[in-house]
């Protein structure tokens, strides 16, 4: 080989591995080559946030973490908007119900489609619900559309009238059906894009992503698998387009190099997770005068093993969460200074339990003929987390007198049960609020709190059957409440209280009010 063939070759070599490193769109041409770099200028037609986990897949019915969920809702749309419980128009323009409950009429927009321009038809919409029942798809959301939470299923079908109307059909009223069709898992996919490509996965700088035919506001131009994704609008929407030629999603678990990206504006905006929010955050002269509050809400639960010893009595369960007032715990450290509300309905505060439970497990021998035990309480990691289980601790060995060993399990904002402690502090986030279809889906799927297999069976799950025969949302809202309180006193999760997550803007940026709407960002400033 020459000298001139040996040095092409190597300046090809180097050329390529130049490219790799850096990374290109399979959606642009091969010489278009895309920085991802900490040092690019700030951009005004980019916008550029942190995602704090990184997503797996953007699949609507597998999507289970926060960044999952929110490249969903950028990606595709729903047939109803269900934000803040009111249902709205989406994809589907009107609908109807048939006198029974037993039957759902929508007709879709004429002007919906897809990324590719093709329309959003009611082959696509039977397609998209039917996958998540397929038990192929494995999709851990199909008991929502079954109601398969205890009782009888059942059953849900699909049928397409035309090319833009459907009827779903039940074979129990389900009235509250257009609520849970608000649901990310619930989003109307391409069918043709599903079944043709490795769907939904993330690509390499080898190997790009397949494409993602989505019917929402965005559509994904790179994917780099725990780096980057990377969107721009999809000019076939039928509602707002978001008015940016970019958006970059960097992949970031680290919040110390996120506050340094948002220092550095590389970051348009940064999302805090509650989790790690604490004073030196607060204090950060950057973030202080640029927090806005997200729609997103960590809930805190405190789950009661039934299956040990001391709790297989609903009287030591009872006494234990007579014992926590919420309202204490909220009001005794700074960490609390984000917007935060006690949940009603569980604890001493809210006045549902008197009289003194110490005194209920002294009569039933505790202290006397028998030593009050030592109690193991696990938490996730996290700052919030961490003081809400010191303060429990603190709160029980002061006002009953027991022992507790806390337990920090390594896990961040995972909502798990340890089965080998008698209590638990579960972290569970929600991006919306007002919808009942979430309480279910946490205790049949999303969470197992039932240790060892003990439920509620038929008497218990059975209520979330009986929702869907009231007509009125109101009924279902009032009833929701109720049976989520007489389920966690019958049995082991006990709601605490909601943390809603923040994000920092930076000064003088103007935030498209349809990007807002995607990442859950609110238009109200947090004074810390």
């Amino acid at each position: 080989m020459s000298r001139k063939i040996r040095v092409a070759a190597a300046a090809a070599i180097i050329l390529f591995v130049i490219m790799a490193a850096v990374g290109y769109s399979s959606e642009k041409e091969a010489g278009d080559v895309l920085s991802t770099s900490r040092v690019e200028s700030f951009n005004e037609n980019v916008f550029r946030v942190n995602l704090t986990t990184n997503p797996v897949t953007v699949d609507p019915a597998k999507a289970v973490s926060e960044s999952e969920l929110l490249l969903v809702r950028a990606l595709y749309d729903t047939l109803v908007d269900c934000q803040g419980g009111e249902v709205k128009p989406a994809i589907a323009e009107n609908w109807v119900f048939s006198e029974d409950g037993k039957e759902l009429y929508i007709q879709l927009r004429r002007d919906a489609k897809f990324s590719n321009g093709k329309p959003v038809t009611s082959s696509d919409v039977e397609f998209s619900l039917e996958r998540v029942l397929d038990p192929t798809t494995a999709s851990p959301y199909a008991p929502l559309l079954t109601a398969h939470l205890g009782g009888t299923a059942v059953s849900t079908e699909v049928e397409p009238i035309d090319e833009t109307s459907l009827a779903i059909r039940f074979s129990k009223p389900r009235w509250d059906f257009l609520e849970l069709l608000g649901h990310p898992a619930f989003s109307i996919v391409n069918m043709e894009g599903v079944l043709n490509s490795n769907f939904g996965h993330a690509g390499t700088f080898m190997e790009p992503a397949p494409p993602v035919i989505g019917s929402g506001p965005l559509k994904i131009v790179e994917w780099v698998n725990k780096r980057n994704v990377a969107l721009e609008p999809n000019q076939h929407y039928y509602s707002v387009v978001p008015k940016v030629d970019r958006v970059e999603l960097v992949v970031n678990d680290s919040m110390a190099t996120t506050i340094y990206d948002f220092g550095a504006e590389y970051l348009d905006a940064a999302y805090l997770r509650t989790a790690d929010i604490n004073k030196m955050i607060l204090e950060n002269p950057l973030l202080r005068d640029r927090l806005f509050t997200g729609s997103l809400v960590d809930t805190y639960f405190l789950s009661i093993n039934s299956q040990t010893q001391f709790f297989k009595d609903i009287e030591t369960r009872q006494a234990v969460i007579a014992a926590i007032d919420v309202t204490q715990l909220i009001e005794s450290s700074e960490i609390f200074t984000v917007s935060q509300s006690p949940l009603k309905g569980l604890s001493r505060s809210d006045g549902i339990y008197t009289g003194e439970p110490k005194k209920v497990l002294e009569n039933m021998g505790y202290g006397q003929d028998t030593k009050m035990p030592e109690l193991i309480f696990s938490y996730p990691s996290g700052e919030v987390a961490a003081f809400i289980a010191r303060n429990i601790k603190d709160q029980l060995e002061s006002s009953l007198g027991i022992s507790v060993q806390l337990k920090e399990m390594q896990s961040q904002g995972a909502a798990m049960i340890d089965e080998s402690a008698h209590l638990s502090l579960v972290q569970w986030t929600v991006p919306y609020t007002g919808n009942v279809a979430f309480f279910p889906y946490f205790l049949g799927q999303g969470v197992n709190p039932f240790i060892n297999g003990h439920s509620l069976g038929e008497a218990g799950l059975g209520y979330f059957n009986q929702i869907g025969a009231l007509k009125e949302k109101s009924q279902r809202d009032q009833y929701y409440t109720l049976i989520s309180n007489e389920i966690s006193q019958q049995m082991v999760l006990y709601p605490l209280v909601d943390v809603k997550n923040l994000y920092a803007l930076q000064e003088g940026r103007d935030v498209p009010g349809s990007l807002k709407a995607i990442f859950g960002i609110t238009n109200e400033k947090e004074v810390p």
